[in-house]
Formats: structure tokens, sequence, C-alpha cells
């Protein structure tokens, strides 16, 4: 699939040059911040046009070569244009709340989401009463879905 195509100018109509609120930074992105406008600060096309091609590129690199890739959108007008385009290309994708963590702490929730999915080999019945027990939950309805049941127990403990 050809790589495509774009240049400073649709980029700055596409509004690509409106970043930040210019008191909500990380000081590492001074070198690519060409000036602040009603407290926007302005993003370097000059410096985001070859560095999104070259990303592009290695992103390319990286499904070609069997990888995956995470399609991050967490605003509302992106949110179905993220899924859509991720399911599309058969990839993951996180459209809704950013949970912190999820990178760098990454051995902590795969952890979490193997212990999920090993939860879909269990009985669901038999999990909710194991953990009703357990968490000495009065009279706790029996579900039909495990997250329900983490859920309900979330809000038991005030979680």
């Amino acid at each position: 699939m050809a790589l495509p195509a774009f240049n400073m100018r649709q980029l700055l109509e596409a509004g690509v040059h409106f970043g930040h609120q210019s008191h909500r930074w990380n000081p590492k992105m001074a070198s690519y911040i060409y000036g602040a406008r009603n407290n926007i600060h302005i993003v370097d096309l000059t410096q985001t046009t070859p560095l999104l091609h070259q990303a592009l590129v290695k992103i390319a690199d990286t499904v070609a070569a069997g990888g995956r890739v995470l399609y991050v959108g967490t605003k509302r007008q992106a949110s179905d244009s993220i899924a859509e385009a991720a399911k599309r290309s058969a990839q993951y994708y996180i459209n809704h709340r950013w949970l912190g963590g999820t990178l760098t702490n990454w051995k902590t929730i795969s952890a979490s989401i193997r212990r999920l999915r090993q939860f879909d080999d269990v009985d669901v019945i038999a999990c909710a009463i194991d953990l009703r027990r357990h968490f000495g939950v009065p009279e706790m309805r029996l579900v039909t879905d495990v997250h329900a049941c983490f859920v309900q127990l979330t809000h038991f403990k005030g979680g």
C-alpha cells in the first residue's frame, strides 16, 4: 500500500498546527513549537511535515513485518474515526479515556488482561459466588458477565 501524500499546506488547512494551551505543555516540546497565539501553541510545521513522513514509513514497515499498531484518539470528534480505522486495519485502539500507565506500566496492565482472559474459561456463576464470599457482598444478584460482577463489587467496596 502506498503512503498517503501530504504537504505543509494540507496540514495547515487541517489545523494540525494548533497545539495545546500554552499553560499546559511539556518543556521537552519547546523545540517543536513555533510560537503562541491566543494562549495556544502553534506547532512548527516545517519540522512536523518530514517527521510525520518518517513516522508513516516506520508504521508501514512495522505492519509489513507483521507488527501491531496502537491507534489512540480520545477526543469525542475522533472516537468513531479511530475505532473504524483500527477495525478496518485489524489493529488495536483506544478511543475513550486513556488510562495512566498503559504504556509505561505495561507489565501490570498485561497481567490484568491475562487474568481477565482466564475468567473467560471459568464458570461465571461460580466466579460470582466465590467473589461474593471473598468480599462479603450480601445477596449479590447472579450476573451473566464477569465485567458486571467486578463493577458491582467495585461499587460495593467504594472503588
